[in-house]
């Protein structure tokens, strides 16, 4: 599992302006009228039905929250929204370690609306990854 959100990462740390990021169990203060996202990894369940027993497959998925500063509009937002759209396809593969980890169908893309002084869009990217077992 470690090299699946270590791919995620990467490709997430690859991506253009590169923006604050809050990650899992790390400490994060936001900077005030800074836009920031927060990542969240949430492993859904291991199937092992059409794979012999040297490995299994792993879905889940990966929760990108935006917060942007409230009062300036949405096409800040909106354009950072794309960019995961651009760079998150379905059937775009992530390799790390030998683990290939696959996106699964176009990330869906919620408005969370206005939370305190941050416009909040919650982007959700499902993957799937075989892990072969040693």
């Amino acid at each position: 599992m470690l090299e699946i959100k270590q791919a995620i990462e990467i490709k997430l740390n690859s991506i253009l302006p590169v923006i604050e990021t809050s990650y899992e169990n790390s400490p994060f203060v936001p900077k005030t009228g800074t836009p920031y996202q927060e990542v969240t990894f949430l492993p859904a369940y291991n199937d092992n039905a059409f794979i012999d027993n040297s490995g299994y497959l792993s879905y889940g998925l990966v929760q990108i929250l935006l917060k942007y500063p409230t009062g300036s509009g949405s096409n800040a937002i909106l354009s950072r929204v794309k960019l995961y759209l651009d760079n998150f396809k379905s059937g775009t593969i992530l390799t790390k370690d030998g683990i290939e980890t696959n996106i699964q169908g176009t990330p869906t893309v919620k408005n969370l609306g206005v939370v305190g002084d941050r416009i909040c869009y919650a982007i959700s990217i499902n993957y799937m990854a075989h892990i072969e077992m040693v």
